[in-house]
């Protein structure tokens, strides 16, 4: 009978100590615990919203990556040809202004995104950085005479022969842009290739 009696006791103290516990977490009163309740309701919900959220973001960014790759990779094919096009020319003229046997090549290279960096897309099987002007680098390349290597222009061309290569381009990209893009764009030109601006 004892034994019984301290079993219920034991019991007894367990359950206050439960309800104390509860008591202490949630609310002293009922209104209380039904308040608590309430509150936790609403974060589960704001929870459960946001991975619907983030959920919903990351199927945004998927789309916008997607339509980002095509337009970069539409806009590299268009570079690719126009730059043969116009290495082509450039050399043309470069015969003209007696170099017989120097090439100018124009080439364009990507460079590997780096890791957790989200400017990037996916091309020819690899991540590659992108930025406000697509994920092209340009090297603007220079032969002097034949058996020569091609090289960065700022690496190899004399100051006569930076002279006629500036030249060259200038009659051929005056040709096909407004003034307005021709003076933007001998100004990258220019910079590429560490000169100074001319006028």
């Amino acid at each position: 009978m004892k034994q019984s009696t301290h079993r219920q006791l034991n019991t007894i103290n367990e359950r206050i100590h439960l309800l104390k516990t509860i008591r202490s977490k949630y609310g002293e009163t009922e209104e209380e615990i039904e308040n608590t309740y309430n509150i936790k309701k609403e974060k589960l919900r704001y929870i459960t919203n946001q991975k619907e959220d983030i959920s919903s973001l990351i199927e945004k960014e998927k789309i916008l990556r997607k339509k980002l790759q095509v337009e970069a990779i539409e806009l590299h094919n268009l570079r690719v040809i126009a730059s043969k096009k116009l290495a082509a020319e450039i050399t043309d003229h470069l015969k003209e202004l007696s170099m017989p046997n120097a090439i100018f090549s124009i080439e364009l290279s990507t460079s590997p995104a780096p890791e957790n960096v989200n400017s990037y897309i996916q091309f020819q099987n690899r991540n590659v950085s992108i930025d406000d002007s697509g994920i092209d680098t340009v090297c603007f390349l220079f032969q002097s005479n034949t058996g020569l290597p091609k090289l960065p222009i700022q690496q190899i061309a004399s100051g006569g022969e930076l002279s006629r290569i500036m030249l060259s381009i200038k009659v051929s990209l005056g040709k096909i842009m407004t003034k307005t893009q021709y003076t933007f764009l001998m100004k990258l030109i220019q910079e590429s290739m560490g000169l100074q601006e001319t006028k």
